[in-house]
């Protein structure tokens, strides 16, 4: 695997059964405010609330509001980044806040029960539901954008409580919109700008202006700042509150990387910032080149994305796919690609393959291998589309036609072995067709409580028509597990101890040599490396630094050279 996962915003709520609302429940939210005006120089004002001491504009209480509020749970429960948790009231329906935008609603139900029981479970009303997906936690339920002021109204009923009890809770989920900050710089005595996250700007002093569109706790916002700046020591900004909602940050030199992610602060509602990010760069970007090997020549071709983290190529070196950091975000990755014939960048709508060999090239296509979907971008129509939703880690077949691939049952997970049933899944890429073998296995779940995809190893067999998995034994525990390789027969679907076990497949990067005898190899995870390329009387020349990509038609090495510095990864 290449790296680790990024985790999604989620609204978690627990289904306990016998629940009530809380004696003293919080005060309810506030109506969401009118869109701030365009932001100017104020004077200043009252300071800003504090954590302990929230910002009220009017809020009604409870008992004015006429409605129960979902008591919030401090204890979240699940590996979520950014999560609430709300306990259900049995009469009647409780009222807690969600963003107008589109969410995940994490639903928790004890473990054991089926996914058809969860779902069979489940009503949603004034919502729509765009898919669900199950956890060893219980079920995600995605949500669509809906209109600011409309009550999604959640029920769960049934035998889906602790030991099988009956259930039937009620949340009505009032969507507002989520919160935002609007951010604007100034270089020097210059003007004021919207800032756009990934620019560039001439270092010396500078200033960033944050106005918050709703009440924030001061101490939240510059704990937040001050633990992402990676600034010198005497660097740091100058923080000022000219009002209770504007936060000014005055830099006497602009550092090479400014990178602050808001997603985490909170608003009085509860609600946190999305895509809200401070992206500021003073260094230099990062550019495409050729360079003629033996002579040493270089020519500027253009920029290059941003915090690209790992590349690689098709065989036929007419496609280069980079993934690179999203400017408006700390974990989200773009995938692009990049025509060799043309030397174009285009950045695609793929999610990226969490799998060093997660992408598999054709002529005119290619298959993106994700945590649970197999995607396919057209090379000719520029278009994504959906083959799968399983999670297909590989390997591929000796012959290139099968992908291999799993559905871990992580919701029927045994409390005391840890162990969840597990789905074989084999898709053929010739025909776009898929082949199940259900619960055939079992797979380990480390992760229990949480969304988080597991890897299960597999191996093909010499003819194609035997999968090797890798296989727990029933008595293993989670203080002593117990593995084993297990083969599976395509033709009958039986699925068997195995004794002799294919060798991992070899997937260091091999040399890519150029028509002419000149070849590099391929760089690693990460930005910038040596730039060393082997002659054809196998003399090795080296050519500073920058990330090697493929060789272009004309016989000269396409690469990202970066002027100064290493090209830093936005939150790391």
């Amino acid at each position: 695997m290449k790296q680790a996962l990024t985790l999604a915003l989620a609204l978690v709520l627990t289904l306990a059964a016998g629940c009530s609302p809380a004696s003293a429940p919080p005060a309810a939210p506030e109506a969401p405010a009118a869109e701030a005006p365009p932001v100017t120089e104020p004077a200043a004002e009252e300071p800003p609330a504090t954590a302990s001491e929230p910002a009220a504009e009017g809020s009604l209480s409870p008992a004015d509001a006429g409605e129960i509020l979902c008591p919030a749970s401090v204890d979240v429960g699940v590996w979520v980044v950014g999560t609430y948790k709300f306990d259900a009231v049995t009469d009647g329906l409780c009222t807690a806040v969600a963003p107008a935008e589109a969410f995940d609603l994490v639903l928790a139900f004890p473990s054991g029960v089926s996914e058809d029981a969860m779902r069979s479970a489940v009503a949603v009303a004034s919502g729509e539901v765009v898919r669900y997906r199950f956890s060893a936690g219980g079920m995600i339920v995605r949500l669509a954008a809906a209109q600011p002021g409309t009550v999604t109204t959640v029920r769960v009923r049934g035998p889906v409580g602790e030991g099988g009890s009956t259930v039937n809770l009620g949340f009505g989920l009032r969507r507002e919109p989520a919160p935002t900050v609007a951010i604007e710089v100034q270089v020097g005595d210059g003007p004021w700008k919207p800032h756009e996250p990934g620019e560039f700007l001439p270092p010396g002093p500078a200033r960033v202006r944050l106005a918050f569109g709703r009440p924030v706790g001061a101490p939240q916002v510059e704990g937040t700042i001050e633990s992402q700046l990676m600034v010198p020591a005497g660097s740091e900004p100058q923080m000022t509150w000219t009002d209770s909602r504007t936060l000014l940050l005055s830099f006497a030199k602009l550092p090479p990387v400014l990178f602050v992610d808001f997603s985490a602060v909170e608003d009085d509602r509860g609600l946190q910032f999305r895509d809200q990010v401070l992206y500021l760069r003073s260094d230099t970007p990062p550019r495409l080149a050729a360079l003629d090997p033996a002579s040493g020549r270089e020519e500027d071709l253009g920029p290059a994305p941003l915090d690209i983290l790992w590349s690689t190529a098709s065989p036929n070196g007419r496609w280069v796919l980079l993934e690179a950091t999203r400017p408006t975000s700390r974990d989200d990755v773009d995938v692009w690609l990049i025509d060799t014939a043309t030397v174009r960048a285009r950045k695609t709508d793929l999610d990226e393959s969490p799998y060093g060999p997660g992408y598999i090239w054709f002529a005119d296509r290619l298959v993106v291998a994700g945590w649970d979907e197999l995607q396919e971008w057209d090379l000719t129509r520029h278009e994504r589309r959906l083959l799968s939703e399983a999670s297909y880690a590989g390997p591929l077949s000796p012959d290139g036609r099968y992908l291999a691939g799993r559905v871990l049952h992580l919701n029927r997970t045994d409390p005391n072995t840890w162990l969840a049933p597990l789905t074989v899944a084999v898709y053929d890429l010739a025909t776009n067709t898929e082949r199940l073998f259900p619960e055939v296995g079992n797979f380990r779940n480390p992760h229990r409580g949480g969304d988080i995809p597991i890897h299960v190893p597999m191996r093909w067999g010499d003819d194609g028509r035997s999968l090797y998995v890798l296989q727990y034994a029933e008595d293993s525990t989670p203080d002593n597990p117990r593995t084993y390789w297990a083969v599976l027969d395509l033709d009958t679907g039986v699925l068997t101890p195995a004794d002799n076990v294919p060798d991992e497949p070899l997937r260091e990067p091999q040399p890519v040599t150029s028509p002419s005898g000149w070849a590099f190899r391929p760089a690693q995870w990460g930005g910038r490396g040596e730039v060393n390329l082997v002659s054809p009387q196998g003399l090795e020349v080296a050519h500073g630094e920058g990330r090697p990509l493929a060789w272009l038609p004309d016989g000269r090495l396409l690469l990202v050279r970066w002027a100064d510095g290493y090209p830093r990864i936005p939150g790391w």
